[in-house]
């Protein structure tokens, strides 16, 4: 839901989580622009930016 652009208070309430940190503690560890940052750290030249587009993956260089 965050990431098509609903405000993470709106989820948490949805959630029926009583604090937005709870909800952000908890999911977003699951977030793929987490795990595409968590994986580029891995790169021996360092950190490298990843673009998703309807099922392909691209590196921006």
């Amino acid at each position: 839901m965050v990431e098509a652009g609903v405000p993470i208070e709106e989820v948490a309430q949805y959630l029926g989580h009583s604090n937005p940190s709870v909800t952000r503690s908890t999911y977003a560890q699951f977030s793929p622009q987490h795990l595409r940052a968590a994986a580029g750290s891995l790169e021996p030249s360092g950190p490298v930016l990843v673009q998703r587009t309807r099922g392909k993956t691209l590196k921006n260089s």
